[in-house]
């Protein structure tokens, strides 16, 4: 199965819809605390069809920044602030989401996106 086949995770079946500002990377990392990965971006596709459904190109630009899955994202391509300006290890907690504009794909003020190092 490849990540176009995947099947789409509506908040209706994935038990909890994203809260009103709450951003994409927080809604995946307590969706993959709560229910685990399953090697798919069923929780990010779910974000997106419930806050940005014209976002077609979340999956793609997730991808290139190293998330082919759920829980990649949340080390291949965001990381908390904190681990970021400092190369400190993750956190004991993250703060409460930061928030974001209604029908934003993007992260919190409490995610940095992690440098690939390509151009």
């Amino acid at each position: 199965m490849t990540i176009a086949d995947a099947p789409v995770v509506t908040p209706a079946t994935a038990g909890r819809a994203p809260g009103p500002d709450e951003c994409l990377v927080c809604f995946v990392l307590s969706r993959v605390d709560h229910d685990g990965c399953d090697n798919t971006l069923r929780w990010a596709r779910s974000y997106r069809d419930a806050v940005a459904p014209a976002d077609r190109g979340l999956e793609r630009r997730l991808e290139a920044a190293g998330g082919y899955c759920d829980c990649e994202i949340l080390v291949n391509a965001f990381v908390p602030t904190s681990v970021a300006a400092d190369g400190d290890d993750w956190p004991d907690e993250l703060p409460e989401c930061g928030g974001v504009r209604q029908g934003s794909t993007v992260p919190c003020r409490h995610w940095a996106a992690v440098s690939t190092g390509r151009r």
